[in-house]
């Protein structure tokens, strides 16, 4: 199976694609890249843009000598996106665990 049919086959559908973009571009979001291939659509935008688009605070966290961009309160999405979005990422940089 080449890329291109696995895309067709196992991607985001486009329809979906759109859905979650017209969300984002709602805000004031600027796409920067959706993947049918990867089932991604990655946004930027200002503090105050991400925060009306899913509901939460951002603000800086500190633990020890490191500080990070974290949020208070739940993400949320419309209820229209439902089955289509399954996570947000990057708006918490937490530092995690990693293996040595």
């Amino acid at each position: 199976m080449s890329r291109e049919e696995a895309a067709a086959t196992l991607g985001a559908d486009p329809a979906d694609l759109q859905l979650v973009s017209a969300f984002a571009e709602s805000y004031g979001l600027a796409i920067l890249e959706a993947s049918q291939a990867r089932r991604t659509v990655r946004v930027s935008g200002t503090v105050s843009q991400m925060e009306s688009a899913f509901g939460i605070t951002l603000q800086s966290c500190e633990s020890g000598a490191h500080s990070y961009t974290c949020y208070e309160g739940v993400l949320s999405i419309p209820t229209s996106l439902d089955g289509i979005v399954v996570a947000v990422l990057g708006l918490d940089q937490r530092p995690v665990a990693k293996r040595s």
